[in-house]
């Protein structure tokens, strides 16, 4: 996200500079100037802007003094950083008179001045020289591409990743592949659920200690009730 921004500060301020309208490209031009002159306290020539904006810190452009917070200030600052990642800079073609931005050219060991008659390509070719040199830092990393040369060796996926349990995982871990479907379901049946249900209440019940009274030996009208007696 930050070398986004960048790019967008870069590219703001060259169209401002590079603007068709005379009136725009003419107060832009001389507010890079004055910027420049508070820099390297003297009057800057058209070199000097783009060493400027470039973000060298070399001889009076390192001073720490009479550089304000500005949008030329922020093009110097996301410059000087974008170019440590791309080599992106500022250039003057003294031969065309004019101001342009080099930008390393993608999959070539060359590179392309963006200058103001191709303004519109420079965000382009910007994002596919970040978008380049990304790629390029991760081919480069040891262990890329290691987890495909082991899933590809197999039909079946057989490599199970530690995680959160899941119910079709017989190692208790989180599977990839066609293993999460591979085993049936663990879940036991409505006949096996109420067999053991009844089971456990069954063994929950206490033998009870009191007597009871037999439905048989309940009185009838005008006769005497009988207690059973208890043996043992």
């Amino acid at each position: 996200m930050g070398d986004l921004c960048d790019m967008a500060v870069i590219t703001h301020a060259f169209r401002l500079l590079t603007c068709p309208d005379p009136t725009v490209r003419s107060i832009a031009q001389e507010a890079v100037r004055g910027a420049v002159r508070k820099r390297i306290a003297r009057a800057p020539s058209k070199r000097d802007v783009a060493t400027y904006l470039s973000g060298s810190l070399e001889a009076e452009f390192g001073r720490e003094v009479g550089d304000l917070s500005s949008l030329w200030s922020r093009a110097r600052n996301a410059s000087r950083r974008l170019g440590k990642r791309i080599g992106c800079c500022w250039k003057w073609c003294e031969a065309r008179r004019e101001l342009g931005i080099l930008v390393p050219r993608v999959k070539v060991l060359d590179h392309i001045i963006v200058t103001p008659t191709a303004r519109a390509m420079l965000e382009r070719s910007l994002k596919d020289a970040i978008r380049c040199h990304y790629a390029e830092n991760l081919k480069r990393k040891l262990d890329q591409g290691k987890v495909f040369k082991v899933s590809s060796k197999w039909d079946a996926s057989n490599h199970f990743l530690p995680g959160a349990a899941s119910p079709g995982s017989p190692t208790g871990g989180s599977s990839t592949g066609p293993d999460s479907t591979a085993f049936p379901s663990t879940e036991p049946s409505a006949t096996a659920t109420g067999t053991s249900s009844a089971g456990s209440a069954a063994t929950r019940m206490r033998p009870c200690r009191t007597s009871c009274v037999d439905a048989s030996s309940t009185p009838e009208p005008g006769g005497t009730a009988t207690t059973p007696s208890r043996t043992g």
